[in-house]
Order: C-alpha cells, then structure tokens, then sequence
C-alpha cells in the first residue's frame, strides 16, 4: 500500500506531464471521455470521420486549444463537423494551426441547395474567449453562435477564397458560406477579424448588445442585419472594411414575417470599395426586392455614421425600401458612397438631413 502510493507521489513528482497527456485528443474515439474528465484538452492534428460531428461538451471552465490541422471524411451530409458547448470556456488555436472543412468538395455554387453540405461550427457557450482560430474552406455556413451570452473573438479568420466563383471550375464555388452568424445571442463582442466568403461576412439575426470591430470582408454580402422574428437591438457595426463585395451593408427585414422589431443599430466608419450590387440596403421585403415593403417589423435608430466609399459602375450606391410606417428616427451623417448610378429610391422614408 505504502510502496503503491510511494510510486504513484514519484510518477507526478518528476514525470508531472503525463497526467497531461491523457488530455491530448488524438483520434475520434477518445473524445467522449476526454471532455468529460478534463479541463486542459489540446485537439491535436485530429482526423474527424465522415458523417460525424466533433462533439466538444466542455465542463465549466475548460480550455481548449486547437494544434495543427483538424480535418474531417467526407460524405454528402445535413448537420455540423464541430460543435462547442460550454460555459467559462477559453477556446484558441496555435499559431498555424487550422480546421479544415473540404469545401472544395462540396461546393456546387448552390449552397443551401445542391447536394447536402454541413455547417462548420456551432457554438453554445457562455461567459467564454475565442481567440485565434483558423478556419478553411468551409463547406456552407463557417461559425453559427446561437444562445450564446457574454463571449468574445478575437483574431478570428475565415478563409474561403477558393470558393470564389472568379477563381474556381464552372458552377464550381461556395454559396451561403456565411462567416459568423449570432442568433439568440446577447452580450457579444467580435474584434480584429479577416473573413474571405461568399454570404454575409456577419450576421445577426437575432440577439443584444453586439459589437462587431476591425473587420476585413471580402467577397462577402456585406456586415448584415437579417430578421424575420423577435428583436436586435443595441448593435454597433465599427471600423471595418468590405471589399468587392455584394453589398457592404445589408439590413433584411423578411417577408411574410412574424412580429418583432430592429432598434439602436450603428455602422460607424465602415469602408467599402468594389461592390457589386448595392453599396447600403436596407429592405422591408426581403427576400424579393419587387414585392412591397411590410412593417410587421419595424427598423428604429438606424445610425450610419462616416460611411464611405464606392461602388462598381453598376452598383447602386445607396437603396432604402421601407413600408408605409416601417421606419423611425433615423441618424445618418458623412454617409458618402459613390456610384455611377443612382439610388433606386428612398421608398416611404429618408433619412433626416440625408439626400436620396
């Protein structure tokens, strides 16, 4: 008994790693037991299988580090390759470490449509750091944070280039590969990030008190606001750029839509250059532009502040479709987006002080 607890004081003694080790997650199989007995895990050049999900339920206060390369099998599949849940959580990746999605594989320039293609990462975690991670080619949807509270990323990359269509085969290239989208989510600060992609470059669709800094997007739909039910409130879009893009702001208010309202939302000195279609949208019937604008949801306190820079030759800079009724006391000032060609129009309301 004595020499037993002799040998098990000298193993931590002087071999203090090894205890450690066990924290590495190396292979599939070992996932379910690392999570649940360890707090200090390193995923470390994991292979996911195909049709599985990488299921990290986290116990309070764990940290989470992502080594080397993360990838994943592939089949046509409906569902997430990683899901990270938790609360008090610090999850980061090493430096040049990555995860992987395949996206060349799946990307059919349909998207959501085509054949079946699985999200990326879900996150549902609270009071929690992300920091550093890399992620590639992302087969649809790149990071989902939903009912997520108090959370913060930092230095965050989304790296889709090779799903754009100007650079991949015929009908070859990634659709609805959205970079960060908040649902639910309340308390949110996302800074100091690079996103290459073919949707939004961030979305909320519903949730408070966001912020959303120090953004690079490029190919993206733009920094968006996207509501067909319930609230965002109290969000600031700030000192970031969008290039060649589709739209460098988009606010979607969707039709036919349940109640809900958008209010306190802020763009402050966002960049743009190279857009597509429309410079600023912001739309009360969404998805089809033609249809008429509806209030069920209406937009308050939408604030543009210093938001500069230019369109294509074909672009609209500035369009504004809201319903009868649908908008209120709007901010708009030094908003300077130039263009060729003129803004469709400033359907039912413009902005105070602001030439439509």
């Amino acid at each position: 008994m004595l020499l037993r607890a002799w040998v098990s004081f000298c193993v931590i003694l002087f071999f203090p790693r090894a205890l450690a080790l066990d924290c590495v997650l190396h292979d599939f199989e070992s996932v379910q037991s690392i999570t649940k007995t360890c707090t200090d895990i390193v995923v470390d050049n994991l292979f996911v299988p195909a049709g599985e999900t990488l299921a990290l339920n986290l116990l309070n206060g764990s940290t989470l580090t992502f080594k080397g390369n993360t990838s994943f099998g592939y089949t046509n599949w409906q569902g997430y390759l990683v899901k990270i849940t938790g609360n008090g959580l610090t999850v980061a990746g090493e430096a040049g470490s990555f995860l992987d999605g395949l996206g060349p594989l799946y990307w059919d320039g349909k998207g959501n449509g085509g054949i079946e293609k699985p999200k990326f990462i879900d996150f549902s975690v609270t009071d929690s750091v992300i920091n550093n991670l890399y992620v590639l080619n992302c087969p649809k949807t790149c990071i989902y944070c939903r009912g997520c509270d108090n959370v913060t990323v930092t230095n965050l990359t989304v790296d889709n280039r090779a799903g754009d269509e100007n650079v991949a085969p015929p009908n070859q290239y990634g659709h609805n590969t959205d970079g960060f989208n908040l649902h639910q989510s309340n308390n949110i600060v996302i800074k100091n990030g690079t996103i290459f992609n073919q949707d939004d470059c961030v979305c909320v669709f519903e949730g408070s008190n966001i912020s959303v800094s120090d953004m690079y997007c490029h190919g993206s739909h733009g920094l968006s606001i996207s509501l067909s039910s319930g609230v965002v409130e109290n969000v600031l879009f700030a000192d970031s750029v969008v290039e060649d893009g589709e739209n460098g702001i988009h606010v979607k208010i969707h039709i036919p839509g349940e109640s809900g309202i958008l209010r306190n939302v802020t763009y402050k000195n966002i960049f743009m250059r190279g857009i597509i279609d429309y410079g600023i949208d912001v739309q009360q019937n969404y998805p089809d532009k033609y249809a008429p604008p509806e209030n069920t949801i209406p937009i308050y306190n939408l604030n543009l502040i210093n938001v500069t820079g230019s369109v294509n030759p074909e672009a609209v800079p500035i369009q504004i479709l809201c319903a009868q009724d649908g908008c209120f006391d709007w901010n708009w000032s030094g908003v300077d987006i130039e263009g060729n060609v003129a803004a469709d129009n400033c359907t039912n309301y413009v902005p105070p002080g602001f030439r439509c």
